[in-house]
This record gives C-alpha cells, structure tokens and sequence, in this order.
C-alpha cells in the first residue's frame, strides 16, 4: 500500500503591483531616494503646523532678528534659529518648507495637467493618423526643439508673472514630451488583436483609445511624468531666481535662493545655501525615482 502524495498547492501569481513594488526595493538607493522624497513631501504638506512661525505674516516676524547665523536666539522670544534668518528676519526652517510647498505644488500641478493634455493628443494622433497625426508630430519636434527656458520667459513676458501664467508656461513647455511618449507607445498596441477585435464590436472611437489602448501606454507616462515633475521644479526655481516665476509674496526654493544670493560676498552663506540645498535634494530624490521606474518597465535598461 502506498501513500499517496499531497497534491501541490497552486501557485499563486505575483500581481503586477508587487512586482513592480518588489523590484523598486531591491534598488537600496532607490528605497532611499523614495523615503526621502516621502519626508519632503509630508514636511511640505503639513508645514503650516511643523513650521516654527509662518514666514510671511508680519506679525510673527522681527526685523531686528534678520540675518542671524545659524543656531542664533530670536531677540525676543526663546525661538532658536537652527539654520539662521534671511534678511527679513524669517526662520529659515519656515521659510524653506513654505518654499518646498509652494514649489512642489507648481510642478506636481503642472506636470499634471501637461500630462492629460499631452496623452489625450498623442493617444488621438496615434490612433487617426494621417495628416493630424503628421501635423502634430511636426508641432512637438518644433516644440521639443526650443529651450524650455525661453518658451517660459516669452510666455511670462507676454501674460505678466503669476502662479496660474507660470503653470501655463510650464505646461507649454511639457507637454509635448507626454504626446511623443503616448503616441510611441500607442502605436505599437493600435495594431494588436484586442484592439482590433474591440473595433469589429463596432465600439466608439473614445472607448477604443481611451479603455483600451490607454492602460497599456500607463507604464512609460508613470515614467515621464516622474521625470518631467522634476523639470518643472528645476524651471520654476530657475525663473523665481531670475525674478520672473512667482511673486514675492509667494516665494518658492528659487525665490529664496535669489534673496540670499546677494549676501554671499558678506559670509552670510546660509540664506543662499540652505534653500539650494533643499532644491538639490528634492530634485535628486526625484530623479532616483524616476530613474528606478524606467530600469523597471524597461528589462533593455536594467543594470
């Protein structure tokens, strides 16, 4: 009489979820780079409440505190300055996570709505073809080929600054990115089985594009738009700097940077240095991010 063997339990397959989540972690610089970029973001969402005084009203500010250095004692109160105040007499701490909030939501909020508009006609193009589909690959190379730079401050010059002309201005240079990525990547699903089989049903156009060729073009967008928040950041900073992003009385890491600039030949080095730091840190964060993404939903690319 033998025994009889336990039929092997069944394997369960791996969601696409956790293997995308599994991959990302076994990157240790990438797990720190998303841990960092977390922090940030939480500091900057809850800074009305962690921040040591609001910065910009006048009434928690004394201009007889201004341009203490680092780890220096309000005159006043026993507040301590850990990393110093600029030259209005703001804490630096407060100022830089009001500045990363403000910064942050400039780029996420861009980088977003470039997204919707650049997907929606990279999807169209890809899926009509023909003379739209040229035309507005002619338009994304042109776009494509100008500095982002000089588009944003032709925009700004022409509409005055502002956040929601500065976020224009950075859709107009983003988007076109999106549109290329979307329409690269439509096109090699458009001539699949599933698509055409949803055709023959005699399905509307849009659910076609939309419910069908969209969610596979997901992986590469999750990509650009990665990449493309920190552009918009970046760009931002070096508009506010110039003195043409946002106003003075929304100023972001770039802002910041530029007030201190002019103190540096005076070794007041922290109200420069503190908020380029916090800029260097973000973008980078981001970049590791995005650049783990890419290795992920590209195996060509992985090292």
């Amino acid at each position: 009489m033998t025994d009889s063997c336990p039929a092997p339990a069944p394997r369960q397959e791996e969601s696409r979820f956790r293997r995308i989540a599994r991959e990302y972690f076994e990157s240790p610089l990438a797990t720190i780079a998303l841990v960092v970029f977390c922090i940030i973001l939480l500091a900057a969402l809850f800074a009305p409440w962690i921040s040591p005084q609001n910065p910009y009203d006048p009434l928690e500010i004394n201009f007889m505190d201004a341009r203490l250095a680092p780890g220096s004692h309000a005159s006043e109160s026993d507040m301590t300055y850990w990393l110093g105040t600029d030259a209005q007499g703001r804490d630096m701490v407060s100022s830089i996570l009001y500045g990363i909030r403000i910064s942050l939501a400039v780029g996420v909020l861009s980088s977003f709505i470039a997204m919707l508009v650049g997907a929606a006609l990279g999807l169209v193009s890809s899926y009509l073809g023909g003379f739209f589909d040229a035309l507005l690959m002619r338009i994304v190379e042109i776009q494509i080929s100008l500095p982002s730079a000089l588009v944003a401050l032709v925009f700004i010059a022409l509409f005055g600054r502002g956040v929601d002309r500065l976020i224009i201005a950075l859709v107009l240079v983003q988007w076109a990115y999106f549109a290329r990525t979307v329409r690269a990547s439509a096109l090699s699903e458009r001539n699949k089985e599933y698509v055409e089989a949803a055709a023959c049903l005699a399905m509307p156009t849009w659910r076609v594009i939309f419910q069908y060729i969209f969610p596979n073009c997901l992986a590469p967008l999750l990509v650009i738009v990665t990449i493309q928040m920190s552009h918009a950041i970046t760009l931002e900073a070096s508009l506010s700097f110039l003195g043409l992003g946002l106003p003075v009385t929304e100023p972001s890491l770039g802002l910041l940077i530029s007030n201190g600039f002019r103190h540096l030949m005076n070794g007041r080095y922290w109200i420069s240095m503190y908020p380029g730091l916090a800029l260097f840190v973000l973008v980078m964060a981001i970049n590791l991010v995005a650049d783990r993404l890419r290795d992920i939903f590209n195996p060509r690319l992985q090292r």
